[in-house]
């Protein structure tokens, strides 16, 4: 019998838990103190405010891997395969690289989504919806590597602290534009806005070591980020596709209700991010280590957690999203209780995508990635063509369910080579 003394010892394993203790704990309190904020938002935001929202959103799936190639993943992973003395570069390198990667980025893709937007006569107006949303996205970045950094550094003290700060922060701006203001959709994007800025300034001023970029580094990390980054492009075919078909219907009232059940749902996504943050850094060194104990360890418990987490949700949706909405949005119910199943199916997809990374199989992840989209599209048109906007829910669950397993299939062939 293996007991998991036998893989970590007992004085690591109790650094890993008051981390793991950490992470959640920052984790919950923020998604403790949206969960209080709820009612307010619900009873401010209408529903045409929350489908602008998530329509725009939906289209950071887009931009996101472009602004950043997905080098900050070749940061995460390659932390523990580069020399203590060079990591430091390595940083300055990446960072550095995403601001200049994520402005140019943002300008392009903000331009022809603007042509895009007038050629399709979209009913929502994009200016200034789309380029706050766009905008706030790329000042992200810093905040996205100094948290990185935090992670793999075992920082988990100060990780919760910004973490904690920045979600009081952001609130507390959402509250005074959105319920004092009155300003909806608009003051939201703003009052988000405004508090990126203030953190990303910390953030980038708290990574930076010097102002350096080494072209060694950053020709490898683009080769590896080059295959994610078209991978992560598809994604949006996975998860966003269907807020563009959504929108055709011109439904914008049910547009609205849905992106609700998909937000209630996301705040399950916690148990997700929680433990993927904590352990992502560990899955990478398991596997540079070819640790399979450990690393089996980890996959199983954490996925576990996962599962019970949502179906729980599933279970007691109409007495929690009654509360949450203040009961203006009871009609999200049957959607927030499919976006459950899909936060568990997306979950699993994650960790096959972390052992393919891992494993250094980034083009394998991308053929995976290409044949799913396919079949998303081709899924979410049919669906959302006969069954509307529950087809669209039933998409998302079915269309990580299926990468899931086209994942395990080919790292199995892999493996036995």
């Amino acid at each position: 019998m293996v007991r998991i003394s036998d893989i970590l010892p007992i004085d690591r394993l109790r650094g890993y838990l008051k981390n793991a203790g950490l992470y959640f704990a920052s984790s919950m309190i923020v998604a403790i103190i949206g969960l209080l904020l709820n009612p307010t938002m619900a009873k401010n935001l209408s529903p045409e405010d929350y489908a602008i929202l998530g329509y725009y959103g939906s289209f950071n799936l887009l931009l996101m891997p472009l602004l950043h190639g997905c080098i900050l993943t070749y940061y995460t992973r390659q932390y523990y395969f580069t020399e203590e003395s060079k990591r430091d570069a390595l940083g300055d390198t990446i960072l550095l690289s995403m601001n200049i990667l994520g402005a140019v980025s943002c300008l392009v893709f903000t331009g022809l989504f603007y042509i895009f937007h007038r050629t399709t006569g979209n009913s929502f107006p994009f200016f200034p919806y789309a380029v706050l949303t766009f905008v706030q996205l790329y000042i992200s970045n810093n905040v996205n590597f100094y948290l990185a950094k935090l992670r793999i550094t075992r920082e988990a003290k100060t990780y919760a602290w910004f973490s904690v700060l920045q979600c009081i922060v952001t609130n507390t701006l959402v509250l005074l534009l959105v319920v004092y203001y009155k300003t909806g959709a608009l003051g939201k994007l703003y009052a988000t806005l405004v508090a990126t800025v203030i953190f990303a300034i910390y953030a980038f001023r708290h990574s930076l070591v010097r102002w350096r970029i080494d072209k060694q580094i950053l020709v490898s990390a683009f080769k590896f980020g080059l295959p994610l980054t078209i991978s992560a492009l598809f994604w949006y075919c996975l998860t966003g596709v269907d807020r563009l078909f959504l929108e055709r219907l011109g439904e914008t009232h049910e547009l609205g209700i849905y992106n609700v059940g998909f937000a209630i749902a996301a705040y399950m996504q916690i148990f997700h991010t929680t433990i993927s943050n904590t352990f992502e850094p560990d899955i990478f060194q398991s596997i540079s280590e070819n640790n399979k104990k450990k690393l089996y360890l980890i996959i199983g418990s954490t996925n576990a957690i996962i599962v019970v987490a949502n179906l729980a949700f599933v279970v007691l949706a109409p007495y929690l999203i009654d509360i949450l909405t203040a009961g203006r949005y009871v009609d999200s119910t049957p959607y927030a209780r499919i976006f459950a199943l899909h936060n568990i199916t997306m979950a699993f997809y994650y960790t096959v995508v972390r052992l393919i990374v891992g494993y250094g199989y980034v083009k394998g992840e991308l053929l995976i990635r290409i044949v799913g989209s396919v079949f998303s599209v081709i899924c979410f048109y049919l669906l959302i063509e006969h069954y509307g906007f529950y087809g669209a829910a039933w998409g998302q669950v079915l269309s990580f369910a299926m990468l899931s397993l086209l994942g395990l299939v080919y790292l199995m062939f892999k493996k036995r080579d």
